[in-house]
């Protein structure tokens, strides 16, 4: 179980940090 949680933060994390990626390339972009 715990090793399950540890990937969904890990995923959380990884999302976020993606999602300010993507905003930046989108700003920039237009």
């Amino acid at each position: 179980m715990k090793n399950i949680k540890g990937l969904f933060v890990w995923a959380g994390a990884f999302g976020l940090l993606a999602e300010k990626l993507l905003f930046r390339l989108l700003a920039f972009g237009f």
